[in-house]
């Protein structure tokens, strides 16, 4: 029951620090970004590779039991959340450029 405490404990302090440093960071790659492919592809690509290291190393450092298990599910919504707000984000400039002037 402890191991189940810890990897929950664990779990939740990972979701919450790996959003804020993976929405930094698919904001500074898409800004270093020209293309929209590039832009969507990098940013996203770039989130989901660190929050998968990130969140993999934690749970390994904690000493989660079966971490592909307790890892999967979060890891599979994290990613639809970075490919959705790279989207957004190339959306948004685009937006951005047909409106200047």
């Amino acid at each position: 029951m402890s191991a189940a405490w810890r990897a929950a404990a664990t779990q939740g302090f990972v979701s919450f620090t790996v959003t804020f440093v993976i929405t930094a960071v698919m904001e500074g790659v898409h800004r270093r970004l020209q293309s929209p492919p590039a832009q969507f592809l990098g940013a996203a690509g770039a989130a989901i590779a660190i929050a998968a290291l990130y969140t993999v190393a934690l749970h390994a450092w904690m000493g989660t039991p079966e971490i592909a298990r307790t890892v999967v599910p979060v890891l599979t919504l994290g990613g639809c959340y970075c490919l959705a707000y790279s989207g957004n984000l190339v959306r948004e400039s685009r937006a951005a450029v047909r409106v200047a002037p």
